[in-house]
């Protein structure tokens, strides 16, 4: 059925994805989850009334952004 659809509609090619634009979108898709992580980091850290809570949660945005300034210069590299 798929194979007689696709010769009806004839649909274009796309080429292969090469290794490089691979491993291009693999770093976008870190880099766009931490952006993610540290959205939601930031907005949880509004109800944040323990001092232990709050130092820990410093750590973790500050980690988050070490990561991505790395990716950042490996995606500037890639470029």
């Amino acid at each position: 059925m798929l194979a007689r659809m696709a010769s009806t509609m004839q649909p274009p090619v796309r080429p292969a994805i090469n290794p490089e634009q691979a491993r291009l979108a693999e770093l976008i898709s870190a880099r766009d989850g931490l952006m993610r992580d540290r959205t939601a980091l930031k907005n949880q850290e509004k109800n944040l009334t323990i001092p232990l809570l709050k130092r820990q949660h410093k750590l973790r945005l500050n980690q988050i952004d070490q990561h991505i300034i790395a990716l950042d210069a490996e995606l500037a590299g890639t470029v």
